[in-house]
């Protein structure tokens, strides 16, 4: 930089977000007798945001020969968001059985306005500028109970289950006609979900437990301040009616030993998933209405993998830990928008889901001395990249990367004197950094991308 031009927030390459959110909550405990209670949680959010980016004036300086649009335009995105939740639950005890019911209700209702142009070069309307409203609510309704059921000193089962009642929709309008249709549909969407879940816990020794659980579950198919991030590009955006929710069907198997210096467990799970939801860019009929994203049922898909922690005391104040998961997460069927490229057998890999992870920490605690050393290791994972500045020379170089293994090394060392702790630290020891970067896609990262930093700095314990 050598100006102060990125400071006006009105100018290309600048960005520039005012959020607002304000919080209220109440919670409320009631004891009745010895054995039961009722609790009652509220909870109310108001989100507001004002923000600018230089999509809107990059679209119109593409379109009208660099020339900049009027000022008063230049408050691309706002959005104003309301949501409230509640919660009331009763507990009680009878005899080996612990249980617990209630119900839980939601409501978010959001409305956005963004300005845009429209950048179709096939279009009579190329240039024009236009805002577009949205209005977005849903509504849920819950509910649960579960039992905690004491068998025997060993062995205890807690089922359970909870029903849903799910309903949300979307409407969109815009100031003036740039599109060959100016009647952007309504969407409704409603769903009602039975979710049962089990769970055996079993104390095999003093020292060993298992435990095993299964359940389903369920995702409606919306999103609201998840889509704030859009702010202002072209960004509207399809859920069709005809959307299904995304179901799921989850199970685990785990182990944990208690030894007097050592603890280790270790979990096996699944979980599969049908109608998994993706974020994809809009079919043609749904682009021809103006939209540029949608919300899809992309396909079926699984995750599955095995997870060991170890936790032990090696000599007086020295402690370890380690943790190392073997994960495989897979879509059923190659991704649409890699079908008929050298990619096609890769998008069946889940993006940015590593093979391996793992953690490894060593402690020593001497006196008012504290010395860590961590490792955390991150395994190979595939990851797309969109080029989305397409070289008329090299072509699209759009593609499914598959990462290579690294692991991060850290370390630090802190000191307590009387109120005041000292501490200094290095982190990424051996300066790796990411391989391959794309300045087109800020969403193409998976390691780090600056090198070692070394940090210090003091804690203060004020009592009173």
């Amino acid at each position: 930089m050598t100006d102060d031009y990125y400071r006006n927030p009105l100018t290309d390459g600048t960005e520039n977000i005012t959020t607002d959110r304000y919080e209220a909550s109440v919670s409320y405990d009631k004891r009745i007798k010895d054995r039961s209670g009722i609790n009652f949680n509220f909870a109310y959010v108001k989100h507001d945001r004002n923000a600018t980016n230089d999509s809107y004036l990059g679209d119109y300086m593409a379109t009208h020969g660099d020339s900049v649009p009027d000022l008063r335009n230049m408050r691309p995105y706002l959005a104003d968001e309301n949501s409230f939740t509640a919660t009331l639950s009763y507990n009680t005890k009878v005899g080996q059985h612990s249980l617990i019911a209630g119900a839980q209700s939601f409501y978010d209702k959001l409305e956005e306005s963004g300005m845009y142009v429209v950048v179709d070069e096939n279009s009579s309307f190329l240039g024009q500028s236009y805002r577009s409203v949205g209005i977005k609510s849903a509504r849920e309704f819950g509910l649960f109970i579960q039992d905690e059921w004491a068998i025997s000193n060993k062995l205890m089962l807690v089922p359970g289950v909870r029903l849903d009642f799910h309903k949300s929709g979307e409407e969109y309008t815009a100031d003036q006609q740039v599109f060959v249709s100016n009647s952007f549909p309504k969407t409704d969407f409603s769903e009602t979900a039975v979710n049962p879940r089990v769970a055996v816990k079993y104390e095999l020794t003093e020292k060993i437990t298992l435990r095993a659980n299964a359940g389903t579950g369920f995702r409606a198919p919306y999103g609201f301040s998840e889509d704030l991030h859009l702010c202002s590009g072209s960004p509207r955006v399809w859920k069709s009616s005809d959307l299904e929710a995304e179901t799921s069907l989850s199970y685990n198997f785990s182990a944990d030993y208690y030894g007097k210096k050592i603890r280790i467990s270790t979990n096996l799970f699944r979980t599969d998933l049908k109608n998994k939801i993706g974020f994809t860019d809009a079919d043609a009929n749904v682009s021809a209405l103006g939209y540029d994203y949608q919300w899809k049922n992309i396909d079926d898909a699984f995750v599955q993998g095995i997870e060991l922690s170890v936790t032990a005391n090696l000599a007086e104040k020295l402690d370890m830990v380690i943790d190392f998961t073997a994960n495989q997460g897979k879509y059923k069927h190659i991704r649409e928008d890699w079908a008929g490229t050298s990619w096609e057998e890769e998008s069946k890999f889940i993006s940015r889901f590593p093979i391996t992870t793992g953690n490894i920490k060593f402690e020593y605690s001497p006196g008012t001395w504290s010395f860590a050393a961590t490792g955390n290791l991150q395994g190979s994972m595939y990851i797309d990249y969109y080029n989305s500045e397409i070289d008329q020379i090299q072509g699209d170089q759009s593609k499914i990367k598959h990462t290579d293994p690294f692991m991060l090394f850290n370390a630090r060392a802190s000191k307590r004197i009387g109120i005041f702790k000292l501490y200094a630290g290095v982190n990424n020891i051996f300066n790796y950094v990411q391989d391959e970067r794309h300045l087109d896609d800020a969403a193409f990262m998976y390691a780090p991308v600056y090198g070692t930093m070394v940090y210090a700095g003091v804690n203060i314990d004020i009592k009173h």
